[in-house]
């Protein structure tokens, strides 16, 4: 697998500002509350990125970076990472390692803390440009914490030799890292054959996770900024438990939208490396404790099967529901809608769900009752739940679970993508209603 990169074209104007930091750092910044050494530290090589290279360049290759405020929330939930050294295979320009090096002590000259540090820190990114970036806000870190430069020029290849220009999914690391930090990259990638959890198009976050966590030594860390579709997509089941047969959760958070600019929810994540690995993992780690009961103990959940636009021509002439033909917290005993279809159909009673649902919105889960006496056939951007007692007065308290604001507040913690799935609605507690 290769990890795309941004065009050089496209960083040509990065590489003015990293020249602006290099003239910055000789000049010693006049003192630790430069306006100039506060703002490259505080996050603006990630405002020049946005400024510099365009936002498509940056969403096709999944770039998105941490931020200074993401970067300290994310190690600030877990012990300073001050036992042997930290690795972020994915380093943009340094907001993850900067936020360790907050933590790391003085050696009394800069000479001498700077060798500590990079003895402490290392990181690899596909551009050179964000990897010059890295060390010389690292060094600027230095100086905001009191230490005086020397007299002669710094040698950044000499002071850390261990951040890199590099793949992350390619680069190899001895000895094994103690802590492992990252935002990886979300864009979409094709599993190589060796993947035992997935195959196809998949999001190169999860191969990060999946090597890194293989990597890192027995009772190290790796702490991850993801997307939310990791911990939540039904795609993404088996790479979860895969993750909790060699790791358990020591921290989960839940982000939200990681910028307004980025349509992406993320979680950030610790896992703590165990060994021997687990047999029996614990999926409600990704989520909430297991309440007594949920909606799945008392209805079989599907997603519609009827795809309109694909499905073939052919079987029978059915009653078809669709997500516009189904009334809110309403019910229907007659579908005027006609499909002809081979598909198996839903005898009612039963209560169709939307399938889209955003965090933004202000009711999670939008449903119908369907009741009648013939099988419908059902649109597949519905999700069907029908009663394991064939009850009309399930498909109702099922109704009143879903309207509570409760519900929607627990949803938007247990899913943060654009639309609902089988397992978020199947996992809901019945008792929230």
């Amino acid at each position: 697998m290769t990890m795309r990169t941004i065009p050089a074209g496209s960083l040509a104007r990065f590489g003015e500002y990293v020249a602006n930091l290099r003239t910055l750092l000789r000049e010693g910044a006049p003192g630790s509350a430069d306006p100039r050494l506060m703002a490259a530290l505080d996050g603006q090589p990630t405002r020049k990125v946005r400024e510099f290279v365009n936002i498509d360049a940056l969403r096709r290759t999944g770039t998105f970076f941490t931020g200074t405020k993401l970067a300290k929330r994310v190690l600030k939930e877990v012990d300073p990472l001050t036992t042997g050294f930290s690795f972020d295979p994915a380093c943009g320009t340094g907001d993850l390692l900067l936020a360790v090096a907050e933590n790391l002590p003085l050696r009394g000259s800069f000479e001498k803390t700077m060798r500590a540090w990079g003895s402490a820190l290392a990181g690899c990114d596909l551009h050179k440009e964000f990897v010059a970036a890295t060390k010389i806000r690292i060094c600027l870190l230095g100086i905001r914490r009191g230490l005086a430069l020397p007299q002669k020029p710094v040698d950044l290849r000499l002071i850390f030799p261990n951040i890199v220009q590099a793949d992350g999914m390619k680069h190899e690391l001895e000895p094994r890292p103690r802590n492992v930090v990252m935002n990886p990259p979300y864009s979409r990638v094709i599993a190589s054959p060796e993947c035992d959890w997935s195959e196809g198009s998949i999001s190169a976050a999860a191969l990060f996770v999946d090597r890194w966590l293989d990597l890192i030594a027995s009772g190290g860390r790796l702490i991850a900024i993801l997307p939310d579709v990791l911990r939540t997509g039904s795609n993404y089941r088996a790479w979860r438990e895969s993750i909790l047969k060699r790791a358990t959760i020591e921290n989960l958070s839940i982000v939200g939208r990681f910028d307004p600019r980025v349509d992406v929810d993320v979680f950030t994540a610790t896992f703590r490396r165990q060994n021997p690995p687990t047999t029996s993992p614990n999926p409600w780690k990704w989520y909430k404790s297991k309440v007594h009961s949920t909606v799945g103990d008392h209805f079989d959940v599907h997603v519609g099967n009827v795809v309109p636009h694909r499905d073939p021509k052919h079987g029978s002439v059915r009653a078809f529901l669709h997500a516009k033909g189904a009334p809110r917290w309403g019910e229907i005993s007659r579908i005027s809608d006609r499909i002809l279809t081979s598909r198996t159909v839903f005898k009612p009673p039963f209560v169709a769900v939307r399938r889209t649902s955003s965090p933004s919105d202000k009711m999670r889960a939008l449903g119908t009752i369907v009741l009648g006496a013939r099988g419908v056939a059902v649109e597949n951007h519905l999700i069907v739940l029908t009663p394991k007692e064939g009850a009309k007065k399930e498909c109702r308290a099922l109704l009143q679970v879903l309207k509570s604001p409760v519900v929607s507040a627990w949803l938007n913690q247990r899913i943060r993508c654009r639309h609902l799935t089988v397992d978020a609605v199947r996992c809901i507690p019945w008792h929230l209603g």
